[in-house]
């Protein structure tokens, strides 16, 4: 699943004092890794304001930007501001606000061309409020610059270049009506899907070799048969902490990726970010020892999801 992305005048009502700037280098998975790995990497500048907040950068290898926006402390972990995110071929890819590490208020979005593709309201979120990341579509454009949606009315067109596939439908003040449909490149059908007033009423969803699967939600994560607390208790009591590791007073966090494949079973375990190796594959074995999950499953059919879980080597 896909689980599961200027100008820097606005500074000026943030950058009081700038203490250091650090420069990470970033996997695929944006993780932090060697230079010789990565595919990002990362300029962090601390910004001391009545939050304590940092700004960053990322940038493709050859110096293209990719990013900037604003996280906040420890380690920019939260997004917190505005943010703007570019293209590879260098023009803007979208603008908009974060609160919380969620999208919030108006974004607006822009093809590889430098044409206007869309814009959307997201909701500000709520401790007791479940939000969409997706957002409600007010304005819509094809790339030629024809307005096909206005003001959340019209018929939606998506084309998004990381997809494999096109969706349609028509949008009344931002909900979802009627049938919407799933299209391949080649133009045989991937779903179909009936709407009413935003919500989903019915869906089916084609293979490659044309077997049916219906549904009434559109993705169902995976989770451990024996219940997410189980799982970690799990993982607590079966972790080994090298005893080399251990009498050398290595601590920290490994984290290690490991993807969910379609019968449920924990496949291509691989620390992606580790402390020695030792440590690193002490973290793969637990991981790949634990019981099954429930498999995760899109428009109906089961898929292979990447997770990745971080585990603490702490001596006490």
């Amino acid at each position: 699943m896909k689980a599961y992305f200027s100008s820097l005048l606005f500074l000026v009502s943030y950058c009081n004092c700038v203490a250091q700037q650090d420069t990470l280098f970033l996997s695929e998975e944006w993780i932090e890794t060697s230079k010789e790995t990565a595919q990002f990497y990362r300029i962090e500048t601390s910004v001391f304001t009545e939050k304590e907040m940092v700004m960053v950068e990322d940038y493709y290898l050859d110096g293209q930007l990719k990013m900037v926006g604003y996280f906040t402390f420890p380690k920019s972990q939260i997004r917190q501001g505005r943010f703007v995110f570019y293209h590879r071929n260098g023009t803007k890819a979208s603008e908009g606000n974060f609160e919380k590490g969620h999208c919030a208020g108006d974004w607006i979005y822009w093809y590889k061309n430098g044409v206007k593709k869309e814009t959307r309201f997201f909701e500000t979120p709520e401790p007791t409020k479940e939000l969409s990341q997706m957002g409600k579509v007010i304005d819509l454009w094809d790339s030629t610059g024809r307005h096909l949606v206005v003001n959340g009315t019209g018929d939606y067109q998506s084309s998004d270049d990381e997809e494999d596939y096109t969706i349609q439908g028509r949008l009344v003040n931002s909900r979802r009506e009627g049938e919407w449909l799933g299209r391949y490149e080649n133009g045989a059908i991937f779903f179909k899907e009936k709407y009413q007033n935003d919500v989903l009423i019915s869906g089916v969803s084609y293979d490659s070799i044309g077997t049916e699967y219906r549904y009434k939600e559109l993705a169902v994560q995976p989770e451990p048969k024996v219940g997410m607390h189980k799982f970690y208790v799990y993982i607590s009591k079966n972790l080994r902490y090298p005893k080399a590791a251990r009498r050398q007073g290595i601590e920290g966090k490994v984290f290690v990726q490991f993807f969910i494949n379609e019968e449920g079973k924990i496949v291509d375990v691989k620390a992606i970010k580790g402390i020695s190796q030792d440590c690193d594959e002490a973290a793969e074995k637990v991981v790949a020892g634990a019981p099954d999950w429930t498999p995760g499953i899109q428009r109906g059919q089961r898929v292979k999801v990447k997770m990745i879980l971080p585990i603490t080597f702490k001596i006490h």
